[in-house]
């Protein structure tokens, strides 16, 4: 990349607008880990600043939109993110919380029974059921309460799984107990 200079193409006033808002809704570092990861860090705060172009050149803002748009994304401030974890709906309804691969956000999927027509072995004794992503369940969760112990070794007995990690309990202790040992440290901070 070439430094900005009065005879480079400045960028244009499109690419100059997207990325201020790229600045605006992204999470820029505050350092960079390599010379180029800090100039690029520079270019952008020099575009939120200044309201002239000539500080940014057309191939400055062709590296720094790429390099922008793979940052992750603020957190919302008007909408606060639900923690990760298992809720309970007021009709019963069985709700994850999940955080993202970036971490940046949460999304939600709904326990749902599989009915008797999808079943391989009709002789299992564990009803069956699976998660089923549902993003209108995200505006629920303020009001939903986390599922207790007793609920989730009460699932665990239905379903022959666990509500948190989806594992099947082997372990003698785990089945005596009736949850895994790192699930139990987890719902015991909901003890009701």
């Amino acid at each position: 990349m070439t430094n900005s200079t009065a005879t480079a193409k400045p960028a244009s006033p499109k690419q100059l607008s997207f990325v201020r808002s790229l600045v605006r809704e992204r999470v820029v570092p505050v350092a960079g880990k390599t010379s180029d990861e800090a100039r690029l860090i520079a270019r952008a705060e020099d575009a939120l600043e200044t309201e002239q172009t000539r500080f940014l050149s057309f191939s400055e803002a062709r590296e720094l939109i790429p390099w922008l748009l793979a940052q992750p994304r603020r957190p919302r401030e008007d909408s606060p993110q639900p923690e990760v974890g298992i809720y309970v709906l007021e009709d019963g309804t069985i709700v994850q919380a999940k955080a993202n691969r970036r971490g940046t956000n949460v999304y939600t999927k709904r326990w749902v029974e599989i009915r008797g027509e999808r079943l391989v072995d009709a002789t299992e004794a564990h009803v069956h059921g699976e998660w089923d992503y549902d993003p209108k369940l995200k505006a629920q969760l303020p009001i939903a309460r986390r599922m207790t112990l007793a609920e989730a070794k009460d699932f665990i007995l239905r379903y022959g799984q666990c509500v948190r990690c989806g594992r099947r309990l082997k372990a003698a202790d785990s089945v005596e107990r009736g949850i895994g040992p790192v699930c139990i440290n987890y719902f015991q901070q909901f003890a009701a």
